[in-house]
């Protein structure tokens, strides 16, 4: 006797005293078919629960209205000019570090700027340049590429 066939007749044999069915096949077939609908319920319920807990994921994490408000927009308008400053010359690149001056590479000079005032800090220096680089301490011009040669310079003395 299988598990089967041992489970439907401890199942027949607990439905009442003295059950017997008309029909064992029939009564088999029906045992089975209630088996796989239990089974399939199991499943439905299953993907209910992971569906209800992925709906609650979605809402209760997600930005709130006060947060949507407050989150910095893209512009959609073309850029408003805050300043304009003379640099002397073509600038060909300009880098800076957080809370320190502004530092413009020209076509024959490097120019420091002060971001607050909008004004360069009477450190220019006469020096050709393609590109500067900012770091902690220093800045860096790389100069005309056919001398292949980077100056450091120091911000406070220049």
């Amino acid at each position: 006797m299988s598990d089967l066939e041992r489970l439907l007749a401890e199942t027949l044999r607990d439905a009442g005293e003295g059950y017997e069915p008309s029909d064992p096949d029939e009564a088999r077939r029906r045992f089975l078919e209630r088996a796989r609908r239990r089974r399939w319920y199991g499943f439905v319920r299953l993907a209910a629960v992971g569906g209800v807990a992925v709906t609650a994921l979605f809402f209760f994490t997600r930005p709130t209205i006060e947060e949507n408000v407050n989150r910095p927009r893209v512009p959609t308008g073309a850029p408003e000019v805050v300043a304009r400053v003379a640099v002397g010359g073509a600038p060909v690149s300009i880098d800076s570090t957080s809370g320190s001056e502004v530092w413009v590479a020209g076509e024959d000079r490097l120019v420091a700027i002060d971001p607050d005032t909008n004004e360069t800090t009477g450190m220019i220096i006469d020096l050709p340049a393609d590109e500067v680089a900012v770091g902690e301490t220093t800045v860096w011009v790389a100069h005309d590429g056919s001398t292949g040669t980077i100056t450091e310079v120091d911000p406070e003395t220049g």
